[in-house]
């Protein structure tokens, strides 16, 4: 139980540490009362780089039971630089979520962002 534990403030930590922030985003859902967060942010790996995870939280309540949908890893990248530089830009847009530029980038429609409704 104790590495099950160890291992939830780990994860945690790096989805709440500012300097592994790569991106933040927030936008009004469509009824204006429900905030969607798109947050893009580094996990450290253990032979050294970082992967980039991205997640779009649904409300802005408690951080450990908010509802969110998890995009999962977007790619790896050497430094924290070059994630700025793939996934720093977060676009929303009438059609869905865009999340980064260029051939890395990742789209999450409309429908599929608001399937918790």
């Amino acid at each position: 139980m104790g590495c099950i534990g160890g291992w939830l403030l780990a994860r945690s930590s790096s989805e709440t540490r500012v300097d592994r922030v790569v991106a933040l985003s927030w936008e009004n859902g469509p009824d204006g009362r429900v905030p969607y967060g798109a947050h893009v942010y580094l996990e450290p790996l253990d032979e050294g780089g970082y992967s980039v995870r991205a997640r779009v939280n649904v409300g802005r309540g408690n951080a450990y039971f908010a509802y969110y949908q998890n995009l999962g890893e977007l790619g790896r990248v050497a430094t924290e630089r070059e994630a700025v530089e793939r996934w720093g830009q977060v676009a929303w847009r009438e059609d869905g979520l865009q999340v980064g530029t260029g051939p890395g980038a990742r789209f999450l429609p409309r429908h599929e962002l608001e399937n918790h409704r």
